[in-house]
């Protein structure tokens, strides 16, 4: 790669990257640039540039340096926490910078790109690129389990990070002095295409020849897309609406339940849709009453709705999503904004509640969201009995179509990757020949078609799938891969994957720290079924003991009922029995198909959690099963535990041995509320002594009162 150099002034950059940001606007696009160096003297690169933006967004956590440098200084910058991409929602920002430095984090990355309008850059201000992908890094500690050896970083995750900006043209600002008390105007600055070598000194080919071309320019009105979806919906909301005053639409039974879904990638302007729904629907002049509504997981999510909104009349009334259910009658409208990154529950029970809901949520993970939420969510919906719309929009309109900064977000983290074994059916299988094995973060590294297929599947098959989960396949060394593969016309499928995650496995000088977890005053990273085991069921040895536990398992949604999960997971049952681990976990969402699976595959229930998912909308379940003989001890150990809890009590003294050491840890240490309160409700006379609802937190005076109930 040929490196440009340019004169040292920092006013020379700030001229070349308005240059930049012209022809980029031009075209209708954003590009990224890898500020590669020193913090301070990244953030001293962009901050005279960024001094005339219009907005600007920062990615920095709380304990950076560049907070204490903005409030001295008098740009203005909104700031976010890299581990909260959630708040990202709504933003509109010219510019962005996320800070790399301490941490790679793929959820903020990809989420704060979405925010950028074009003429636009992503400034990713990131340590020297040829040590970034091996420096330690916070947010893979963050990501790695107690006891495991080795430097904490994303090495894969990052160099096809790198990869993938290179395809795109990214431009990269380096540091060559490191010198951190050399002066800016002194530093030594590379600046180039971050491209090859033959392409080095040429524009981006996205830039060439706009001279002749008319400036793109956000539009001015909707789409022929958006005004065809408007236009159905509007049809058919409106015919539903009926003059008749409201008192007597409430006297009405069965009334047909009609369900809107508008699906989109970021940048297609579906909020924007919302709103131009919204003026039609206060715009209709039907006076019956009925009122129109919209809710959000935060109202800065929705500006873009009231942007778009033109209405004179009542504006559109935004409810937050806890409050839906006390304001919101059957008969009213309620449109949902970000659907997806809503609790399930909530969407569920708004769908039993009312007649006519307008769902518009992100296709591809920026949010979070995965396409689990297509199937699982309207699955539901179809069950209802119900009329589901679905649309979607493809074309972009807050920038040009192609746009360099999305392509690299989305061929970064496969956010637009689809299952190639969509195509196949039961009847593909006649011929076709079926194979398991394991997979190596090595083998997806050299294989992209392979990555991409087994992040969609995942994408495909649950509700949740973060470009986080990418780095963890590729650089977590505690997880495994299993898969299942259909050979049909000789081409392989991926059809099955399975992942599992090391736990568990503590040595004997580690008993010191196990006491602490029985006695709840150490919760050391990852370990999540043996300490849940130690903690709340006080089964000590499920820390010793080697686990592995699935935390996710998934089959083309077009290939189930086919056998191929049981399959694939009996052959990860005999290649972790051969590697000499003593028991496998899973938790999983507690509903009638999913608690048949892992029955029929030998697994036993040995808890039930005491609060409903956010994401599925039940309870999880626990289940284990054993491979050797001492994890054959376990699980019978805590199949009797889980057997027990369903007994009751009249007195403390009527406790069995181990529910009497739980509320003796309780007292005296810190142990499981969780465990103590279910006791408490299984004891006859706990109501008589404590007549008030549980605290959410176990102070020391309701120790003190449990303590004084056990002497009753």
């Amino acid at each position: 790669m040929k490196q440009t150099s340019t004169p040292n002034s920092s006013n020379h950059i700030t001229e070349r990257l308005k240059a930049l940001s012209r022809s980029y606007a031009h075209i209708g696009h954003r590009q990224a640039i890898l500020v590669s160096g020193d913090l301070l003297w990244g953030w001293d690169l962009v901050y005279d540039y960024l001094q005339n933006a219009s907005s600007t967004l920062l990615v920095t956590s709380k304990t950076s340096p560049l907070q204490s440098l903005i409030e001295k200084q008098s740009v203005s910058i909104q700031t976010v926490r890299p581990d909260k991409p959630s708040t990202m929602l709504g933003f509109d920002c010219s510019n962005a910078i996320i800070d790399c430095t301490e941490g790679f984090y793929p959820d903020a990355l990809t989420s704060i790109s979405g925010t950028i309008q074009p003429g636009g850059f992503l400034f990713i201000i990131c340590p020297l690129i040829k040590d970034w992908p091996t420096i330690e890094d916070e947010f893979a500690k963050k990501r790695t389990s107690y006891g495991q050896t080795g430097i904490a970083n994303s090495p894969y995750t990052i160099k096809r990070f790198l990869d993938q900006c290179q395809q795109g043209q990214a431009l990269l600002f380096q540091q060559i002095s490191s010198d951190k008390k050399t002066s800016k105007e002194s530093l030594e600055i590379s600046e180039h295409l971050y491209t090859p070598e033959d392409q080095a000194e040429q524009p981006p080919s996205t830039l060439k020849s706009t001279d002749n071309t008319a400036p793109w320019g956000l539009p001015n009105t909707a789409n022929a897309q958006q005004v065809q979806i408007l236009n159905e919906i509007k049809q058919q909301t409106l015919s539903s609406l009926s003059s008749e005053p409201l008192s007597t639409l409430r006297g009405q039974k069965n009334t047909a339940k009609h369900f809107h879904i508008i699906q989109a990638d970021r940048g297609r302007g579906k909020s924007h849709l919302l709103g131009l729904i919204a003026d039609s629907l206060i715009e209709s002049n039907i006076d019956n009453g009925i009122k129109s509504y919209i809710t959000a997981p935060n109202k800065a999510a929705i500006r873009s709705v009231f942007d778009a909104q033109q209405s004179t009349n009542t504006a559109l009334e935004f409810i937050s999503p806890e409050r839906v259910l006390e304001t919101v009658k059957p008969n009213d409208i309620l449109l949902v904004d970000e659907a997806a990154s809503l609790p399930l529950p909530l969407l569920m029970a708004w769908s039993l509640q009312y007649n006519s809901i307008i769902f518009s949520t992100t296709t591809h993970g920026y949010e979070g969201t995965g396409k689990g939420f297509q199937i699982r969510f309207v699955n539901h919906l179809k069950q209802l009995n119900s009329n589901v719309y679905e649309h979607r929009l493809s074309q972009p309109i807050r920038y040009a179509e192609n746009d360099p900064l999305e392509n690299i977000m989305f061929s970064g983290f496969c956010l637009d990757s689809e299952p190639k074994g969509l195509v196949l059916n039961s009847h593909s299988m006649n011929n076709a020949q079926i194979n398991c094995r394991e997979i190596t973060s090595h083998e997806l590294t050299l294989s992209q078609n392979l990555l991409e297929d087994l992040f969609a599947l995942l994408v495909q098959a649950h509700y949740q799938t973060r470009p986080s989960d990418l780095r963890d396949i590729l650089d977590s060394p505690s997880i495994r891969i299993f898969a299942l593969f259909i050979t049909h016309d000789k081409i392989d499928y991926l059809a099955s994957a399975c992942l599992t995650t090391n736990e568990g496995n503590f040595g004997d000088n580690e008993d010191t720290l196990i006491k602490n977890i029985i006695n709840g005053s150490r919760r050391p990273k990852g370990h999540l079924t043996p300490q849940v085991l130690t903690l709340h069921m006080g089964q000590k040895e499920a820390l010793k003991l080697n686990c592995a536990r699935i935390v996710r398992i998934a089959t083309l949604p077009n290939l189930q009922n086919l056998n191929h999960g049981s399959s694939l997971l009996n052959f990860a049952h005999s290649a972790l029995l051969k590697d000499n681990y003593d028991y496998i976990a899973s938790s999983y969402a507690d509903t009638p198909d999913v608690n048949g699976f892992w029955n029929k595959n030998g697994f036993s229930i040995v808890r039930t959690g005491n609060k409903l998912d956010k994401s599925s909308g039940t309870k999880s379940k626990l289940v284990l099963k054993a491979l050797s003989d001492k994890g054959l001890k376990l699980v019978n150990d805590c199949k009797i535990f889980f057997k027990n809890q369903s007994n009751e009590y009249q007195t403390y003294s009527d406790l069995n041995d181990s529910d009497k050491k739980l509320v003796s840890i309780f007292i005296n240490e810190t142990g499981s509320y969780e465990a103590v309160k279910d006791i408490l409700e299984r004891s006859h006379n706990w109501p008589t002594h404590f007549k008030k609802a549980f605290p959410k937190k176990a102070s020391a005076e309701f120790r003190t009162l449990v303590s004084n109930w056990t002497a009753i």
